[in-house]
């Protein structure tokens, strides 16, 4: 079974809605063509581990300047990939992580996450200034 049409059953059957496996889907997409982007070739997810994640994220908010709200999409479905459709792929750790501020400048969420990502916690992102 491919990649996108595991995830599109595991969300089925966890009763997602057909948009949220939409956005999930797109979002591993994209995540999976910026990797090949960067490294020259494709490789599976599973190959794949933390920093290319971490990678992928800072991208999406210096670069594409995505808000704090399209990132946090980005990541849970990112982490519904790693903790639910690939779960022997390993656990998912995220220090470095930015959100997008309202005054132009990233937000470092960094003390926010720096627990591994468990299969049954969801990622709380919160928006807090850093002095």
């Amino acid at each position: 079974m491919k990649l996108l049409e595991q995830l599109y059953v595991v969300a089925s059957r966890r009763r997602l809605a057909p948009n949220t496996i939409d956005a999930y889907s797109q979002w591993v997409r994209r995540f999976l063509l910026f990797c090949a982007r960067l490294s020259g070739y494709w490789k599976h997810p599973a190959q794949l581990g933390t920093p290319d994640v971490e990678a992928f994220l800072n991208d999406l908010v210096l670069n594409l300047r995505l808000s704090a709200s399209a990132q946090n999409q980005a990541l849970c479905g990112l982490v519904f990939l790693y903790t639910h459709a690939l779960p022997s792929a390993g656990r998912l750790i995220i220090h470095d992580v930015f959100l997008n501020d309202d005054l132009g400048g990233p937000l470092p969420i960094a003390p926010l996450l720096r627990r591994p990502l468990h299969p049954h916690r969801r990622p709380c992102l919160q928006r807090r200034r850093v002095p």
